[in-house]
């Protein structure tokens, strides 16, 4: 399905995002919690991460892009910057 998507999974894939365990289980650790992206957006990929916040048995992974908006107006199109973000 992913593939038919055109998605990729950040976790591992990439050279320099690591496939860190998401899940700690009691008996062992293990990768389960994915982020998947669209491989045209995977060029925007800033960072990725696994926090080390235990606030259950699986720990938060966290991306930033770098997302730009173009406004158009008669003359030329200005670069909007969007500067906001929300931890889920």
């Amino acid at each position: 399905m992913a593939i038919r998507l055109n998605l990729v999974f950040l976790n591992g894939t990439f050279p320099r995002y690591t496939g860190e365990f998401t899940h700690l289980g009691p008996a062992s650790n293990s990768v389960i919690d994915y982020l998947l992206i669209s491989a045209n957006l995977a060029v925007n990929v800033l960072s990725f991460q696994v926090e080390n916040q235990h606030f259950s048995d699986h720990l938060p992974i966290v991306t930033t892009l770098s997302l730009f908006r173009y406004q158009k107006d008669y003359k030329h199109s200005v670069p909007l910057e969007t500067s906001s973000a929300t931890k889920i």
